[in-house]
């Protein structure tokens, strides 16, 4: 295995190198996942190769994903700043992944994009919904309104039973 980990960066002359760290928050230093401790940042640290190169333009890089277990992983990535990976870097992006033990792949490719892709999209697909739950609970108001269908019903039942109320409630204590 090995290139699993691949992103496109727009300056050939600086390095970027990577983070792997799980869901319950491990950084990963080889296979072995850890608790985060800064003084094992360099550790930690996946170096990424340079694919392709124009000078000081955009530049492919690419590097292996750790030999871990099937799961969701973040990967961040970093800018060295000096001549070592350091924690003071500067963080570029992290991308949520699942890695089912040979392929790297974004999770939205796993779990899907969101509903509507778009938050107009979606604020529409609420407002639909709405006027729907507004529609409902307009007809159970006129349905139990005195004389509505359920109002109707409900009289009916108990005139059925022969159940009389004499009394009215006063207050409740």
């Amino acid at each position: 295995m090995a290139n699993e980990i691949q992103t496109i960066h727009d300056d050939a002359a600086e390095t970027v190198y990577a983070l792997v760290r799980n869901m319950a928050g491990q950084f990963y230093a080889g296979a072995t996942p850890e608790t985060f401790t800064v003084a094992n940042w360099a550790t930690y640290d996946i170096a990424l190769a340079e694919v392709d190169a124009a000078g000081s333009g955009t530049v492919a890089l690419h590097g292996t994903f750790p030999a871990v277990a099937a799961g969701f992983f973040w990967v961040d990535f970093y800018v060295q700043a000096g001549g070592a990976p350091a924690s003071t870097d500067s963080h570029l992006k992290s991308i949520l992944f699942f890695w089912n033990a040979t392929t790297l792949i974004p999770a939205e490719a796993i779990v899907g994009a969101p509903a509507g892709a778009s938050v107009s999209v979606d604020v529409a697909a609420v407002k639909a919904e709405t006027a729907l739950i507004v529609e409902d609970t307009g007809e159970l108001q006129t349905d139990w309104a005195n004389g509505g269908r359920l109002d109707l019903i409900l009289d009916a039942a108990v005139a059925t039973a022969n159940i009389t109320f004499s009394d009215k409630v006063v207050s409740i204590k």
